[in-house]
This record gives C-alpha cells, structure tokens and sequence, in this order.
C-alpha cells in the first residue's frame, strides 16, 4: 500500500458531516455568500440518496462512507478554489474561482460525484440507482434555482464539476467494486470455523 493509497483509505472513515464541518470557508469577499449553509443542505442530501438507494442504516457501509467522503472532498476542493485556505486534495491547486457562487460550486461539486456513484453501486442496491439519481439531480436543480444566474453563478457550476472529476479521477482504482457479498465464501461446519449469520450473508 501506498502512501497515497494509505491517505485516501482513511477518507472513507470520515463522516460526511465532519468533512463538512472541517471543510467549509467563510466566503471571501470576491465570492457569491452562500445562502444558509449549502454544504449542511448537501450532507443532508447525500443522506437521503443513500436511504433511497438502500445502502443506508448499516446495509453497506464500504459504499455508503465512500459516497460520503467522496462527496465532501470535492466540495471542499471546490470551496478551496474560491477561497484557497487549505491543500486541496484532488483538484489542482492552481485552480481559483474567487469570483463563483458558493451555492453553485457547492451544488455541482456534490452532484458531479453523487450521480456516478450512485449509478456504480452493486448489486443489490443497484436497482434503487435511478431513484437515488432522481433525488439528486431535483436537489440540483433546486439549489441553482436559488443562486441568480450570471458569470458567478457559471464560474461556481465549473469549478465544483471540475471537483468532481478530480476526485472521481482519483478514486477510479481504489478497489470499490468488490463484490459486497460474496456468497460462495467458504464456510465450515466446526467449532470455530466462519458461517454466515443467518439471513445476512
């Protein structure tokens, strides 16, 4: 294991709320205010994709903490770019948007991972995808109904999509597509050897 690889492994233990929390700059005075808090509104969001595509109480958590951390480095990438305060994690660092909307970069930073991974969660939670989607993409277009249209609003939509394929960019390999389940796992019958807890392979 790398030293890259062993950074990234310890992203996926982080909360959602807590990278939100670590993760949000007071806007700048070039930049667009935020409107309450955009990114508490996307953890929250993040939240209710998962319940709605099923990997959420407990049923998945190596998919579920993932999506989470995932989701809120690139928001953080994203909100570093218009007001650069800490390393960014994927996103270049020479990127600067110090002008964008807070709201729109928030927005599109969360939406441009939460729909991939969503769409790329197994089986078989993997029916529930389009539904989850949905949930998100409504949120979308609901915050950047809130945020008035214009070059700030532009510059945020760019920088958070720009986010949002450094972090997927950079997650590509990590190994996730395990299968959650692996039913053929073998199993003993003696004292001692692994069996699966009935009804929950």
């Amino acid at each position: 294991m790398t030293a890259s690889t062993s950074r990234r492994g310890v992203a996926l233990a982080v909360p959602g709320a807590l990278l939100a929390a670590l993760a949000v700059p007071v806007a700048s005075a070039g930049a667009q205010p935020a409107h309450g808090n955009a990114v508490l509104r996307w953890d929250a969001l993040a939240g209710q994709a998962a319940l709605r595509i099923g990997i959420a109480p407990a049923d998945n958590p190596l998919h579920e903490s993932r999506m989470y951390a995932m989701t809120f480095l690139a928001v953080h990438d994203a909100l570093n770019a218009i007001d650069r305060r800490y390393r960014s994690y994927a996103l270049r660092s020479g990127v600067s948007a110090p002008g964008a909307s807070v709201d729109a970069a928030v927005a599109a930073a969360a939406r441009g991972v939460l729909g991939p991974v969503l769409r790329e969660i197994p089986a078989p939670f993997d029916a529930n995808a389009p539904a989850a989607v949905q949930v998100v993409e409504d949120a979308y277009a609901a915050e950047l109904a809130r945020v008035p249209d214009g070059a700030a609003e532009d510059e945020g939509v760019a920088v958070g999509a720009r986010a949002a394929r450094a972090i997927l960019a950079a997650r590509e390999d990590d190994g996730s597509d395990t299968p959650l389940f692996d039913f053929d796992y073998p199993q003993g019958t003696a004292p001692g050897q692994w069996r699966f807890t009935p009804d929950r392979p």
